[in-house]
């Protein structure tokens, strides 16, 4: 079952971070704690979750790892929101954006403002949102415009659809669309979004999804 396989991974990742440890590799170690995190956090067990993002934080900072760091970092402010430890949210993404703005399009900067979006709004701050929302969009065009791929699931199933507009037929874009079991409850409105778009609509509050990434 679900939990048996929870637990089996679990296990495998401790297991892991013994010999990484052992084996002198804070790198691995890092990697690890941070798959051990998104384990945890996926499981509801948020606050175990935490102390495996800041620890992975702290190793990537000693191997001067930015880029991983960042991520970490990324994957920490997520679990505080989740907390409502909406400050602590926000002091690790500052710390972030810091990491990432020399790096360019190689950091995916637009995730951190992403979150920063949603930290935001959980704090019912829709300005400050808004904002953070604007920039992430800013950045994931630029970042297209030079030639870049979509970076996930809900872009690549937006650049997929667009393209089969652009180039078939509205029927076969809205044969792209998976059906509504494949999504999560928070994608369900980027599918009716795309639903919308492919039936002809180009109102932009019919089509509207406040969540990013858009392709």
């Amino acid at each position: 079952d679900q939990m048996g396989e929870s637990d089996r991974a679990e296990g495998a990742y401790q297991k892991a971070l013994r010999l990484r440890a052992r084996a002198e590799d804070p790198s691995g170690e890092a990697v690890t704690l941070v798959q051990l995190g998104n384990l945890y956090r996926s499981s509801e067990r948020v606050e175990e979750a935490v102390t495996c993002f800041v620890r992975a934080a702290d190793l990537t900072h000693e191997l001067g790892d930015p880029l991983r760091e960042a991520g970490a970092l990324n994957n920490l402010a997520e679990s505080y929101h989740v907390l409502g430890l909406l400050d602590e949210a926000r002091r690790a993404l500052r710390a972030t954006l810091q990491l990432v703005a020399p790096l360019g399009h190689a950091a995916q900067p637009w995730k951190t403002w992403a979150i920063l979006h949603d930290v935001e709004m959980g704090a019912g701050k829709r300005r400050r949102a808004a904002q953070a929302i604007a920039q992430a969009r800013l950045l994931y065009r630029a970042y297209r415009l030079s030639g870049g791929a979509p970076v996930d699931g809900a872009t690549r199933l937006v650049a997929e659809v667009a393209d089969q507009l652009r180039t078939r037929s509205p029927l076969d874009a809205r044969m792209a669309i998976p059906p509504e079991e494949a999504f999560g409850a928070d994608a369900l409105p980027l599918r009716q979004s795309l639903i919308t778009l492919v039936q002809g609509s180009r109102d932009p509050e019919e089509i509207a999804y406040d969540r990013f990434p858009y392709s």
